[in-house]
């Protein structure tokens, strides 16, 4: 293509389109007078301006049709990974209640049966989604809320029981004392 001129048409008094090149920059090759490849330089503007828009055109449908592919591929992957860390969070909380439930049923049996004077603290986390907690005769007993519903964690132990557990998230520290014929469960 050539260079970029501004086009002289003083001398082509009869030319169609004078006025709209005399404000305007142009391609021209150099060699020709207001012609390229054989087309007049008219036609040629109106070829190039026509062509431009088309092009526009086509790059907005090709736009379009990549940000339309990209959603396609992207919704459903969007999905997926909502619903598996979902899952994924349902299967922590379960298994941190269980972990508590059986360290609180073991150690009570520990204390219980070394007597008396006996008592031992320890800490837990509970996580959030807890809706239970509580402690009947010899079960330690938690309802959690997950994406399928209520879920029951239960543990036995095999002396009685009395105290209270905590049911809203955080850290708390568990202390477990042996009493006549029972252990006392609290929490700081």
């Amino acid at each position: 293509m050539g260079s970029l001129i501004a086009a002289n048409l003083d001398s082509e008094q009869s030319h169609p389109c004078r006025k709209v090149y005399k404000s305007t920059l142009h391609f021209f090759n150099k060699k020709g007078c207001g012609r390229i490849k054989g087309i007049s330089a008219c036609g040629k503007y109106m070829a190039l301006r026509h062509l431009g828009k088309g092009k526009r055109a086509q790059v907005s449908v090709e736009y379009m049709m990549i940000i339309g592919f990209v959603t396609v591929i992207a919704v459903p992957l969007v999905y997926i990974y909502s619903s598996y860390t979902q899952r994924s969070t349902d299967e922590i909380i379960s298994t941190q209640l269980l972990q508590i439930a059986s360290n609180i049923a073991d150690t009570s049996d520990e204390v219980f049966y070394l007597g008396s004077p006996t008592q031992k603290t320890f800490r837990i986390y509970l996580p959030d989604r807890v809706e239970t907690a509580e402690l009947n005769s010899t079960e330690v007993f938690f309802r959690a809320r997950t994406s399928r519903g209520a879920y029951d964690i239960v543990q036995i132990a095999s002396v009685n029981m009395t105290g209270s557990l905590p049911v809203r998230q955080g850290l708390y520290a568990i202390t477990i004392t042996a009493g006549d014929g029972n252990v006392q469960i609290s929490y700081k």
